[in-house]
């Protein structure tokens, strides 16, 4: 059985064997041509026959006067007898439709797009709305393999002297040796003493030998939280020279100072600790770091504790060097592992830590201000 519909919308069915033939619909009385069973464009052609014809029923059904009128097939004219499928023009119609749609995508991609998602009309202005960060991998990328600068950060020029001081409130100052500055005076009277400088000072492209000292008034506001302050001041207020020294080991942990004393000749009373014999060559670093730090005995007893002395460090790490060498030097010195750590963040803050390494006596460690070089020279020879 072959259906097809006729120009009517009528749907004429015909025997397979009237395939080509000639019939009358029975709806309209016009003649049709029995199309071939299987024919290439007669199933798109009854699917769009159907959909017009119910699209006018739909109309006839709202009240809307059905308008008959002449359908051309999609594919071509209009029917005429038995069609032939052309594959040329099916073809040649879909590379137009494939051409159209290419022609959409670009022109919305580079006109239509951009309008609406880059630029925004404010005013008589254009702002832009859609400026991306770059990604994360087209940022810069800093190598971790170039370290920042050895030893201080903020070090600068070729050679010179490197005078600091924990806390930072002392003052410092400085004169050449002449070799007639007993042990417990002050250099603050000489003839050729600078005046009054701050820590963290660098004298450059000076050579010779000086004598350096650094001193911190007694009731330095730095001082209130130490662990038995006021009964150290009330100690050192009116002392002989000879307990006011013992009274000064005992309180402050050692630093390599030559001489540490409490110098009254002001109206203020100061605490000095005087360096000797600081000699400066050209194009090379001294340096010279005073601490006014608490002496807190461990529990046990043996030595004193680099972790109690930490919160009165100041929180900025200005030492850069190599943590794993210096981890290894303090392994040769028998500091156990946890102490380690203790003392490698001190040298990260101030560069230089005192401690009492079992046999081998008490050391200063230090890390270069110029370079991440780790020395640890004897400071005493008590344990």
């Amino acid at each position: 059985m072959i259906e097809f519909k006729a120009d009517c919308g009528h749907t004429i069915r015909a025997k397979d064997q009237d395939a080509g033939k000639v019939v009358r619909c029975s709806y309209c009385g016009r003649t049709a041509t029995v199309p071939d069973e299987g024919g290439e464009n007669d199933g798109l052609e009854f699917l769009l026959s159907e959909v017009e014809r119910a699209s006018e029923e739909g109309a006839a059904v709202a009240g809307v006067p059905r308008r008959r009128k002449r359908r051309s097939s999609l594919l071509g004219a209009k029917k005429t007898g038995r069609r032939e499928f052309d594959p040329f023009g099916f073809s040649l119609k879909l590379i137009y439709f494939a051409a159209l749609i290419i022609v959409v995508y670009v022109v919305s991609k580079k006109f239509v797009w951009p309008l609406i998602t880059q630029e925004t009309p404010v005013g008589s202005t254009i702002v832009r709305t859609d400026d991306p960060t770059p990604a994360i991998e087209d940022l810069p990328q800093i190598d971790p393999s170039l370290p920042e600068r050895p030893g201080l950060l903020a070090l600068k020029g070729d050679g010179g002297v490197y005078v600091d001081a924990t806390p930072r409130s002392a003052s410092i100052y400085y004169t050449p040796t002449d070799g007639h500055y007993p042990h417990g005076k002050s250099i603050t009277d000489a003839k050729e003493c600078s005046r009054p400088q701050q820590p963290g000072i660098q004298l450059n492209n000076v050579q010779g030998d000086y004598v350096v000292e650094v001193a911190i008034n007694w009731n330095d506001p730095a001082f209130i939280n130490y662990p038995n302050y006021w009964q150290f001041r009330e100690r050192i207020e009116s002392c002989s020279e000879k307990d006011c020294e013992q009274a000064l080991k005992e309180y402050f942990i050692p630093d390599g100072a030559d001489a540490v004393f409490i110098d009254r000749s002001r109206e203020q009373i100061r605490i000095v600790r005087q360096y000797k014999n600081v000699l400066v060559r050209d194009g090379q670093w001294t340096a010279v770091r005073a601490l006014f730090l608490p002496r807190i005995d461990k529990p046990d007893g043996l030595g004193f504790s680099i972790e109690r002395l930490l919160p009165f460090l100041p929180a900025d790490r200005v030492y850069n060097f190599n943590k794993d060498h210096v981890r290894r030097e303090l392994e040769y010195y028998g500091v156990p592992v946890d102490d380690q750590t203790f003392i490698i963040d001190a040298l990260e803050r101030i560069g230089v830590v005192p401690y009492g390494t079992p046999h081998k006596g008490m050391r200063l460690f230090k890390i270069r201000v110029d370079s991440d070089a780790f020395v640890a020279p004897i400071i005493n020879n008590k344990k």
